[in-house]
């Protein structure tokens, strides 16, 4: 397994056997998104011993950074598969293009949603609910923590580039540095300073900063195989081709992603008119799912960039075999972490918070979510197959199902039968009814993919020209 786990050159996502290939580039990058939820996990463990009013008031606000996360994405996944398209089509210049227009894109939209979340935040906050004792530790902490989301947009946009060209050593080493950065600062300003829930905030903020930093040095570095910078023959400012390219697979993913950060705010208006605190406990339950997901967004960050390399060289056997296997894998991983959780659901929970309030409905949301765990795992190696063949709205259209024509109107119905213990159901019943469409629906998109004659035949493919939906010719530009 260690030779598996290394740093692979990009022509290997198109020649390298597949599960070892998947292994190479999925495991740093589950190591990553591991220490990404520890980091958000530490926050919480040390929140959540502030009292139960301190963690529902961050957790009341975790729609709004989902929300700007979900627009991060689209920058993120329509760089990654995108630029991993370029080099499967052996044109290296094309996709550095992609990148400068990335990281350009994401500067701007940092500072606009910035600007944006700050003037809004009361009307929002007030929206949610009246509950003051969660109201103003919610402020406290959004109020510094909104301001590292320009760095963030940035930092996933040089991530999205190093993970196309196969690099996810270095995104792997430095998101463990973070979070070992902020193990320290958290405490130390939580309780050293004695800042509360705005100390948690203000270590966030320095962390993210510092991890954007160390992202782009990486991008810049020699051993990165497509460095921004000017490009002979081409103009200086951004381009609205280049844009539309990635957006067009970006924008998608982002929408499907807003579904969830949408049907969350309303899934907290509704706790809140049930039970304030029951708003801490489904954070403290999101958090440990993260945890459980960590395997498989790993393998999500090896999907998209493989499956687009390999569409970008019209090896479509390769791009079935990709998808089908991670998606076993996937679904295996998942049912092992839900085991694991559903033996010991009091230990877990009680990790965050152990208050007689929240321990009970904690233990039965996890009892009740657990089972269909690997169907989340396989539906999420669907959306990654969806985007890296360049078919993300199909993956915006199944996050848009699931979560705002499923699970939103399930949660206010199972509510008025069952109570908060309705709105626990909703979630587990939305997950088996999308899960099940994702993966017909993919079976006969790559039906219809069929099979390139040079492939069948075994010839190789130096060079393809293939063109997915809407995708333009950066060389026309």
């Amino acid at each position: 397994m260690a030779r598996w786990i290394r740093r692979i050159e990009s022509h290997e996502m198109g020649t390298g056997r597949v599960l070892p290939t998947l292994v190479a580039l999925g495991v740093p990058a589950a190591t990553a998104g591991l220490t990404q939820t520890l980091f958000e996990m530490v926050d919480f463990i040390f929140i959540g011993q502030l009292g139960k009013e301190q963690v529902s008031g961050v957790a009341l606000v975790g729609p709004l950074f989902f929300f700007s996360y979900a627009i991060a994405s689209a920058i993120q996944v329509g760089t990654s598969a995108l630029v991993s398209r370029r080099l499967g089509q052996r044109r290296p210049d094309q996709a550095r293009d992609v990148v400068n227009h990335a990281l350009l894109s994401a500067s701007v939209i940092g500072v606009v949603l910035t600007l944006g979340m700050l003037a809004f935040l009361e009307p929002i906050l007030m929206f949610m609910g009246k509950e003051e004792s969660v109201l103003t530790p919610a402020r406290q902490f959004t109020h510094i923590a909104l301001l590292g989301l320009c760095t963030m947009h940035l930092g996933v946009a040089a991530d999205g580039a190093l993970r196309a060209q196969g690099n996810t050593i270095a995104p792997m080493k430095i998101s463990i540095l973070a979070n070992i950065v902020n193990a320290i600062l958290n405490p130390l300003l939580i309780y050293g300073l004695h800042m509360g829930v705005r100390g948690s905030a203000l270590g966030t903020l320095i962390t993210r900063t510092l991890m954007t930093a160390a992202l782009l040095a990486q991008l810049w570095s020699p051993h990165s195989e497509v460095r921004p910078g000017r490009i002979p023959g081409l103009p200086l400012f951004l381009r609205w081709s280049v844009i539309k390219d990635i957006y067009w697979i970006g924008i998608p993913v982002s929408v499907g992603t807003l579904s969830m950060a949408a049907a969350g705010l309303f899934t907290n208006k509704l706790l809140m008119s049930l039970n304030p605190f029951s708003v801490g406990v489904m954070g403290v339950a999101m958090r440990l799912e993260g945890f459980a997901f960590t395997p498989v967004f790993g393998l999500f960050s090896a999907v998209v960039p493989m499956v687009g390399y390999n569409l970008g060289a019209c090896q479509y056997v390769r791009c079935k075999k990709v998808i089908w296997a991670a998606a076993g894998m996937a679904s295996v991983l998942m049912g092992a972490v839900g085991a694991i959780v559903l033996t010991f659901p009091g230990f877990f929970f009680g990790l965050f918070n152990s208050d007689p309030q929240m321990l009970p409905l904690g233990v039965q949301y996890l009892r009740i979510n657990m089972p269909v765990y690997p169907l989340v795992g396989g539906s999420i190696m669907m959306s990654a197959g969806f985007q890296g063949l360049g078919k993300s709205w199909i993956a915006m259209l199944m996050h848009m199902y699931r979560n705002l024509v499923l699970r939103l109107p399930f949660a206010y119905w199972f509510a008025a039968i069952w109570g908060l213990l309705g709105v626990f159901w909703s979630f587990p019943t939305s997950t088996l009814l999308s899960a099940g469409i994702s993966i017909v629906w993919m079976y006969f998109v790559l039906r219809k993919l069929g099979v390139h004659p040079e492939e069948e035949a075994g010839v190789p493919l130096p060079v393809c020209n293939a063109v997915t939906e809407a995708e333009s010719d950066l060389s026309s530009s």
